[in-house]
């Protein structure tokens, strides 16, 4: 009797002990599974926050390693771009000069603004350069331009502000409707010098760069005649010049061109010119690793003339003003591909100058609001 006793208690033992070593097992096993969870969700985390963050200062990629030096402003884990609520205007102080068509571009949370037209009866394109900082609420005036010039392509690249084509002053019409000429602009050394000539006349032209290579589409030839063209210009290797592309879908004047995440989007526009203008709402996105083009979702109306006022700012593609003259602020969701208006801008701009400052602000200023140029300047927030 007393041997069954001990070898039941003995089983008892047994079981206690497997029951303890199952339960181990199976925590041991809990634990691994939430190392490896915590684990992968933190690479998912750092990698998405690399994503859908935006260098500050200009740059309009995050690959872009040679755009304007900034911080990486982070928005979550989450590699959808963030949804605009509203923007929240606070006038600023005003501009040195009022202008319009001018070319702009921030870099280093500055505002940087080139040329333009001032004086609108035989628009003459003006040599003034500007420069904005909304740390200080203060405008600077820089070294003059060599040559008057409005309707460039800009592009920030490291030290340097990249001036592509567009109209230089000239006779009979105060402007010339076209040129192969490329300006740099040395923010350290306040000079201009020049870049490699395009290898056609250009005009009304969008210029954008993505992953340190500057993009160019044509926009109009000399006769003032939309153009498919379409190049890339690696700032590494000047000596190389300019390469030709696929051309674009939809030809067009006056447009935006816009880098982000390896890939190029080229937004609005017109057919023709003046009073014949035609404003287009197409939004088209260029493919570098395969030389391709694929159409996008429409924007909510057609806009030309935006730009200096077209931007990437924390995942969102924005488009302040235009022409026709209009308060309306367009903003592009780049991974829900969808257009939408947001708040207005504080009152009608045609060609207004403005971009992205870093830590959720935008910076518009100048413009032709319909009868005339004018030179008030206002910050945005932006709401999430």
């Amino acid at each position: 009797m007393a041997k069954r006793k001990i070898q039941s208690r003995q089983i008892k033992t047994a079981l206690n002990n497997r029951k303890f070593q199952l339960a181990a097992l199976v925590f041991m096993g809990f634990v691994g599974i939430y190392t490896l969870a915590s684990s992968r969700a933190s690479t998912l985390t750092a990698s998405a926050e690399v994503e859908s963050g935006v260098l500050a200062g200009g740059a309009t990629s995050k690959n872009d390693t040679t755009a304007s030096k900034g911080t990486l402003v982070s928005f979550g884990a989450s590699q959808n771009s963030p949804v605009l609520k509203s923007i929240t205007w606070q006038a600023k102080q005003r501009s040195l000069w009022a202008t319009a068509e001018s070319m702009a571009a921030v870099s280093q949370g500055k505002l940087y603004v080139f040329g333009g037209i001032g004086e609108t009866v035989h628009y003459t394109p003006a040599k003034h350069v500007m420069r904005y900082d909304p740390v200080a609420n203060t405008w600077t005036q820089l070294a003059d331009m060599p040559n008057g010039l409005t309707h460039s392509g800009v592009v920030p690249v490291g030290n340097t502000i990249w001036l592509i084509a567009g109209y230089p002053e000239g006779t009979p019409y105060g402007q010339i409707f076209s040129t192969k000429t490329v300006w740099k602009y040395d923010i350290p050394s306040n000079t201009f010098s020049r870049g490699p000539d395009l290898p056609v006349l250009c005009g009304t032209g969008g210029a954008g760069i993505v992953d340190g290579k500057i993009y160019f589409a044509r926009g109009t030839d000399q006769n003032r005649k939309d153009a498919p063209e379409h190049f890339m210009l690696d700032p590494a290797n000047e000596a190389a010049g300019w390469k030709q592309l696929a051309p674009v879908l939809n030809a067009r004047n006056h447009v935006a061109y816009v880098g982000y995440n390896h890939k190029m989007y080229l937004i609005g526009g017109q057919h023709f010119q003046d009073s014949l203008a035609d404003y287009q709402n197409q939004t088209d996105v260029y493919d570098p690793a395969t030389n391709t083009w694929t159409q996008l979702a429409n924007m909510v109306n057609g806009r030309s003339h935006i730009t200096a006022a077209t931007f990437l700012a924390e995942g969102n593609i924005y488009v302040l003003g235009g022409e026709p003259t209009t308060n309306q602020a367009q903003v592009y969701n780049i991974s829900a591909n969808e257009w939408k208006n947001t708040t207005v801008i504080p009152t009608a701009r045609r060609t207004p100058a403005g971009g992205y400052l870093g830590n959720h602000q935008i910076i518009l200023a100048g413009g032709d609001g319909g009868s005339g140029t004018h030179d008030e300047a206002w910050i945005g927030t932006l709401n999430y």
